[in-house]
């Protein structure tokens, strides 16, 4: 299981025989400390094109 797609080297190493099944996606939790969140560095106004 890879979360990217797989390499032309491992491609030659194990072979072209890989299917892609897609299970989910993968996520990004941004996390900050009170002291940040409390200086008025509010985490809701990062889109996720600015990620």
């Amino acid at each position: 299981m890879a979360s990217r797609e797989v390499t032309s080297d491992e491609k030659g190493k194990y072979g072209d025989k890989f299917r892609e099944n897609l299970v989910g996606y993968d996520g990004i939790a941004i996390a900050v400390s009170k002291q940040i969140y409390d200086s008025g560095v509010f985490v809701n106004k990062i889109s996720r094109y600015s990620v």
